[in-house]
């Protein structure tokens, strides 16, 4: 099994300002423009790799469990990716939004005050909507009974919508304030 810190030659406490001057060092030693040597081309991949895993925390918490346990760093990958597949399939993306979903829960949460001003401003949008339907009510069923008609579509869907969209408008008002309160 390969140990990253051997390579980078850092202890398993190193901090991240220690492991990146380890990999400034050996990279410029072992980078291929520099360094003309067979192997100097895959050591300087192997680095690359081992500051990769080394420098991200979640990445080299997952290696320093590998090595207790005694399973190379890849296939604990590939069992990681494997479960997440398979949560992914049986629950969906969903687990992956849970952390951000409580988040915002935590920050959307309203006082008292709040409410009753939403509540408020509610109220005035849909006396606002329910003031445009009426007048468009009210055009619509003047075309259609006052007025001369040229073809027969135009006021007929007038007088269907002047109809149904104060209707549908109350309506779903009422299926939601019901829900709500």
């Amino acid at each position: 099994m390969i140990n990253y810190y051997h390579i980078l030659n850092v202890s398993k406490n190193a901090t991240s300002e220690e492991i990146k001057k380890a990999y400034r060092k050996l990279a410029l030693l072992y980078h291929p423009d520099v360094n003309c040597d067979n192997d100097s081309n895959s050591k300087f991949i192997l680095i690359n790799k081992a500051y990769n895993i080394l420098i991200d925390p979640q990445k080299r918490k997952q290696y320093d469990l590998s090595l207790e346990l005694g399973i190379t760093f890849e296939i604990l990958l590939k069992k990681q990716e494997k479960e997440q597949r398979e949560r992914s399939k049986k629950y969906g993306t969903a687990h992956k939004f849970k952390e951000v979903y409580h988040t915002y829960k935590k920050q959307s949460e309203y006082s008292h005050e709040d409410e009753k001003q939403f509540l408020q401003l509610e109220k005035m949008l849909f006396f606002i909507l329910i003031t445009i339907a009426c007048y468009g009510a009210y055009f619509g069923i003047k075309k259609f009974f006052f007025e001369e008609w040229e073809h027969f579509e135009l006021p007929v869907a007038g007088f269907v919508f002047a109809l149904l969209f104060p209707t549908l408008l109350i309506y779903g008002y009422r299926v939601i304030y019901k829900r709500k309160y």
